[in-house]
């Protein structure tokens, strides 16, 4: 857990997706919408908006959350983006 905090925050999606937290939460409602109707991460979501998706879950995790959910769910946008960058390479 402590090595995927870490990672989520070395991206600063304030500084490349939204200024705002209410702005940055607006934008990845659709995300997490479709997410939680199939489980899944969308498959369409870029590797911008996946670190910025983690970034948010760890800004998140500043105001409390429950590790024993937001863990599978961190893995998830961590797998997310190691399959988006396998694909380039």
């Amino acid at each position: 857990m402590d090595d995927a905090l870490e990672f989520a925050a070395t991206y600063n999606a304030y500084n490349q997706i939204a200024a705002e937290p209410e702005t940055l939460s607006a934008m990845y409602h659709p995300i997490r919408e479709a997410w939680s109707e199939s489980s899944k991460v969308p498959e369409w979501v870029g590797v911008d908006l996946l670190r910025g998706l983690l970034f948010l879950m760890f800004r998140e995790g500043h105001f409390g959350y429950d590790e024993d959910s937001t863990l599978p769910q961190i893995h998830q946008v961590m797998e997310a983006i190691r399959s988006k960058l396998f694909e380039w390479s």
